[in-house]
């Protein structure tokens, strides 16, 4: 954790932990739930170009929260299933 504060989701566990790990594979998620801008340090192995899915995931998020279906077939170029719905911030 760099900034601020989350809340994640792992196999369906909920934690505020500044920190996480979990498999590939494994169902996660996460939501900033500070009343400002976060940042987290997130490293990815085996590596992937995070900085180019991360940007088409934003151009794909533009107008609001797409349908799951579209999600998936961004995903599905990556390796990554999108699960959804996302959860809630609440601390």
């Amino acid at each position: 954790m760099l900034e601020g504060e989350y809340l994640y989701e792992v196999e369906g566990k909920i934690s505020g932990y500044d920190g996480r790990c979990c498999q590939g594979g494994v169902a996660h998620t996460f939501v900033n739930v500070s009343d400002r801008p976060s940042r987290q340090l997130v490293l990815l192995l085996p590596a992937m170009d995070a900085m180019k899915f991360f940007a088409g995931l934003g151009e794909i998020r533009k107008a609001g929260r797409p349908e799951q279906s579209m999600l998936n077939a961004y995903g599905a170029e990556w390796g990554v299933e999108f699960l959804g719905p996302p959860i809630k911030a609440t601390a």
